[in-house]
This record gives structure tokens, C-alpha cells and sequence, in this order.
């Protein structure tokens, strides 16, 4: 018997009641439990649905609590959406899970746009005058268990000082601190996890951040110049449906959505299917007309087995001095078991030799780098393609990228009680300082020269277009070691690569890297690289006899085969669930 229960009532069914029940595995569609178009008596159902049959009410779109009883087993606890109204029927369609987040989150909603809070920190915890103690340092650039967002400084388009945002002035001889001294150069920076939470949180469910437990990507945040407490204003203008994309495949994962207790999870590409129990067909249960299509391989652009890039503006000349994989082909490269090894070599050879090598260290590139009349080891290459099919041009883009990091010379500065100025003195003290690509000023327009206006030489806030891609850097919260002339400072550094020290840094950086290159265990290139394709490219669709209905999540066993299966039709009526099944499936290579 089927049982539809629809804003907590029970809804009638006619005797003609019919409709196809989806369920689809996430890891293949990122849906899970949807229904096809289902027809309801309106007059039977005033009770439900109060009358939108009439004229004069208005049709906008309506959801409603669901829950789909068949045999005394919930099939889905989710939403009834209101699809078209007649006079004497009503269409609703049946979401649960993903299908029903995706619901919800799949309009023209950008996650630019949304109210996800703000962080006053810069405001209240400025001083009336001199800097603040050490202590307070964990408030500005704190790790993502202790702050939501950091203050870091950041550079946009150029490194001039003109573009600095969220400047930091240090007292020269001890670690007390001024943070983000002009308001209204003041930048938000929510940590990644931050703002997965509360976008996941504005939709009413629940994030569960199991994921980064013990994971280094718990402490990405997003690079951002636009002048905002706001934490939305950091962000890309992506549809939220873009934003979970782009998560899915920067952090190689699956959105879980539990349909009953509404918390978002994600689940890594390589353990979805690690669970060792299996739905079970037997081969006696399976019918035999069942059709094999052979498609094209569809998987060019997946992270487990394409190849892969980051979605940066140019080859080269981006700051992250990348190399064509042709070039890289016909350099003449010389490899060193460490780097120590590759120094000594350097130093041993004549100019002309260096400029023509190209010195390999494991994942690692270096050339000869000429600035002025100085030579230098200069690292390259290391936000190159991760390569798998080197005869393949398509790769999978990630738009969620590294900011170009500079090292920078910040400088110490003492403070003049008598008419409150900061004076800049003459010690050195360098610090990595993302550079982004976009920057607004979101508290108030400056003013502008109104004729150049009118030209088009000023370019208004309101017609500002944002970069497609979102910057990010890592931020531990550990504050490190820095050296210069006997004095000893200890700050926070941000990185995208654990070798960016700048000069004077004493301690290590975390051994973090968002790298495509597998350069250590912990960085983007390793996770990446140790992702597996578990299934073959061929759809299998099998018709099968069943009392109920299977996981899809689960590794299916039929006729001694194991299969993933991407979706699995069941017909429902009054009485109940047709046991003939249909679904679609691949073989386990």
C-alpha cells in the first residue's frame, strides 16, 4: 500500500494513482531521491493545497514537507513541489536529500549575494593609540578552530603599496601590533570551511566538518581585496549549484545530503564505495533482455582520471611561472636526488650551462633566474597541469586556485605618543602576501574625475565585473619565527607552497602545498594523483525483480559481477511497488 503524506496531512490518491520513483547515486549525478511528475485530485485535497486552483491566488512556487510510505517503508522524507495547478488536479514532484538541497539551491541564487554575516573584529578591537599586544593576534590571523575569517594583507592586481589592503604595522623591537590601520582598505577573509558552513546553514541544513578533521585543507581561506566585513563579498559570483562544483572537485569529494536529519556531509572520491557491504541480485532475479549501450568516454574532464589544471589567467606571465608542456618536453633537464645536491651543481657550473637546464628535484623545477646582473635558483612549474593522458588536450578546470604569493618587505614601525603618528624605521621585515586579481572598495565610492567618467576612463563599482575564480591561500595559525638584526618576531604567514620562506623566516613552514605536482604527501597533486576510477566507461541498463528498493550507494552484486550503479526506476501505484526494477550500472574494473 502507498501512503503520501504532504505538509504533515495524508494526501488522496486516485484509483489511477501512477508515478516513476528515481533514486540516484551522487557520486555519479550529485542527486539521490526524486519522483516524475505525480497527479493529485485537487478537489480531494483542498485540505493540502487551500484552494490554489482559483484565480485570484496567486501560483508562486510552493514547497511542501513530504514523506512516501510504500509496504510500511519510508522511501522518501523530503519536499512536495507544487509543478502545475488545474482545475480539477494538481502535479507535484517528490525531492528528497540531494535532489532536495539541489532544489533549493539551484535557481539563479549566488553565493556573492547571500546574507552570511559579517565580522567586526578590525572595528572593535582597534586601539585609540600605540599597538596592540601579541595576545591578540590569534583574533586576526588565528586558525579556522579559533577565528572565522583572517585579517591577512593582500595585494590586488600589483604589488604597489597604493594596492595593500589589510596593511599591518608592526612595533620594531617586540611583537605587538597594529592590524589594518585605513578602515576602509579593512578586507574580510573567511576561511573556506567557514563558509561552506554557513552557506549550508542559510539553506537550513547542517555541515558536518568531519572532512577536514586531520585534514590541510581546514586551513585554505579565501584571498579577497574587496573593502567588506562582510563575509559573502569575498566570494566569486558563482550560483551556489557552481560553488559546490567547484568544492567537489578542488577537494576531490561527493555532497552527501542525509535526507532525514538535513546535515550536508562530503565523503572522499575513494572511500564512497569503501564500505564492504553489498546490495545482492541473483542471477535467477535478473531478466534476461537488458541492453548494453557503448558511449563515448565521457571522462576527460573527471578529476579521477583526466587530466587536470587550475583555471589561471595565462601560461607564463601570471606570477606562477608555469611551462608548456612542450617546452618542458625539449628542455635539457639534469635530476638531483635532493635539493642541497642541485645547489652544489648549480654553483659548479658556468652561466651558460644554467641557462640552458632545466634542474628537477623529484616533482620539483627550478631555472636559472636572471634579475638584473643577479643569478638565482628560481622554482617553476609548480602550478603546472597534472598529467595523465599527456596525448589528451582536455582537462578538468578548477576554478578554485592558489593566489600568487610575493615576498614583500612589510617593515617595523615606532609609535610617537606625543602626536600619535607611526613612524617607519629602517629594519626589514618581509612577509608572503597574496596577490588577487579582483578588488572593489564596498564602503563607499571614491570620488572620481566626473569628465573621465563620462569617456569611460573610470570604471564604476556597480559595472565592476569579478574574477571566475576564486583565490585562496593557507593560514595555520601558527606564528612563526622571523629574524632581522638580532630582533626576533614571531607572525603569521600565509603560503600556497611550504618552500615560500621569506628572508629572515626561522622556523618551517607546515609541510602544506596546493600544488598539482605530488610534491608532498600533503597537497592538492598527491590527493589528486592517489584518486582511482573504480568502474569501466560502459553503461549497463538491467531490468531485475526485487521486494524493495535497493541502495544505489551501495557496491552491487549481480550474476558474480560487482557493479556501481549511477540510478535505479521503480513504478509505484495505490497498491504499492512494481518489483520489476530498472537501473543503470557499470561494471567494477
Amino acid at each position: 500500500m502507498t501512503e503520501l503524506y504532504i505538509n504533515g496531512q495524508l494526501a488522496v490518491l486516485s484509483e489511477d494513482f501512477y508515478f516513476t520513483l528515481a533514486s540516484e547515486n551522487p557520486y555519479f549525478t550529485r542527486s539521490s531521491n526524486y519522483s516524475l511528475d505525480i497527479e493529485l485530485p485537487m478537489s480531494a485535497n483542498y485540505a493540502i493545497f487551500g484552494h490554489i486552483n482559483r484565480l485570484d491566488v496567486t501560483k508562486k512556487k510552493t514547497i511542501l514537507t513530504a514523506v512516501l510510505m510504500v509496504d510500511a517503508r519510508c522511501l522518501l522524507s523530503g519536499s512536495a513541489v507544487l509543478m502545475s495547478v488545474e482545475e480539477t488536479r494538481v502535479k507535484v514532484q517528490l525531492v528528497s536529500g540531494n535532489a532536495e538541497f539541489n532544489l533549493l539551491t539551484n535557481d539563479d541564487i549566488y553565493v556573492d549575494e547571500l546574507d552570511l554575516g559579517s565580522d567586526w573584529t578590525p572595528v572593535v578591537g582597534r586601539p585609540i593609540g600605540g599597538f596592540l599586544p601579541a595576545s591578540e593576534m590569534v583574533d586576526y590571523y588565528g586558525s579556522v578552530d579559533q577565528v572565522e575569517s583572517v585579517w591577512l594583507p593582500v595585494f590586488y592586481q600589483d604589488v604597489n603599496p597604493e594596492n595593500l589592503n589589510n596593511n599591518a604595522q608592526y612595533e620594531d623591537g617586540s611583537n605587538r601590533f597594529l592590524p589594518c590601520p585605513e578602515f576602509l582598505r579593512t578586507c574580510i577573509q573567511p576561511y573556506l570551511m567557514t563558509v561552506i558552513t554557513k552557506i549550508v546553514e542559510h539553506f537550513g541544513y547542517t555541515f558536518d566538518t568531519s572532512f577536514f578533521d586531520n585534514n590541510f585543507l581546514r586551513n585554505v581561506y579565501v584571498c579577497s581585496a574587496v573593502a567588506s566585513l562582510g563575509i559573502s563579498s569575498a566570494l566569486p559570483h558563482w550560483t551556489v549549484s557552481e560553488f559546490f562544483d567547484e568544492l567537489e572537485k578542488f577537494l576531490g569529494v561527493i555532497t552527501i545530503v542525509d535526507e532525514h536529519t538535513k546535515v550536508v556531509r562530503f565523503a572522499k572520491l575513494n572511500d564512497y564505495f569503501s564500505f564492504s557491504d553489498k546490495e545482492v541480485i541473483n542471477e535467477d532475479a535478473v531478466l534476461h533482455e537488458f541492453s548494453v549501450e557503448i558511449e563515448d568516454k565521457k571522462d576527460d574532464k573527471d578529476i579521477s582520471s583526466g587530466n587536470v589544471s587550475y583555471d589561471l589567467s595565462s601560461v607564463t606571465d601570471d606570477g606562477f611561472l608555469r611551462l608548456d608542456r612542450e617546452l618542458i618536453e625539449a628542455a635539457q633537464k639534469t635530476e638531483y636526488n635532493t635539493y642541497d645536491e642541485l645547489v652544489q651543481a648549480y654553483n659548479a657550473m658556468s652561466d651558460e650551462n644554467r641557462k640552458k637546464t632545466l634542474f628537477v628535484v623529484g616533482r620539483r623545477y627550478y631555472i636559472n633566474y636572471n634579475e638584473g646582473d643577479k643569478n638565482s635558483l628560481r622554482e617553476v612549474n609548480l602550478y603546472a597541469d597534472l598529467i595523465r593522458n599527456p596525448e589528451s588536450e582536455t582537462s578538468a578546470s578548477l576554478r578554485i586556485v592558489p593566489a600568487k604569493i610575493v615576498q614583500y618587505n612589510i617593515g617595523t614601525y615606532t609609535f610617537l605618543s606625543h602626536n600619535f603618528d607611526y613612524v617607519r624605521t629602517d629594519t626589514p621585515l618581509f612577509f608572503n602576501i597574496p596577490v588577487v586579481s579582483f578588488h572593489k572598495v564596498g564602503y563607499e565610492q571614491s570620488a572620481f574625475n566626473i569628465q573621465e567618467a563620462i569617456e569611460g576612463n573610470v570604471e564604476l563599482q556597480e559595472k565592476q565585473k569579478k574574477s571566475d575564480i576564486m583565490e585562496v591561500a593557507i593560514n595555520t595559525g601558527i606564528f612563526n619565527r622571523h629574524t632581522v638584526n638580532g630582533q626576533s618576531f614571531d607572525y603569521a604567514y600565509p603560503f600556497t607552497d611550504y618552500q615560500q620562506r621569506p628572508e629572515g623566516l626561522v622556523s618551517t613552514l607546515m609541510p602544506y602545498s596546493l600544488s598539482l605536482n605530488d610534491v608532498c604527501p600533503d597537497s592538492i597533486g598527491n590527493k589528486l594523483s592517489s584518486l582511482n576510477l573504480f568502474h569501466s566507461d560502459i553503461p549497463y541498463t538491467i531490468q531485475f525483480i526485487t521486494d524493495k528498493l535497493p541502495d544505489v550507494n551501495k557496491v552491487f552484486l549481480i550474476g558474480n559481477k560487482q557493479y556501481l550503479c549511477e540510478k535505479i526506476e521503480a513504478e509505484i501505484d495505490v497498491n504499492g511497488i512494481n518489483k520489476v526494477m530498472k537501473g543503470i550500472f557499470y561494471r567494477i574494473d
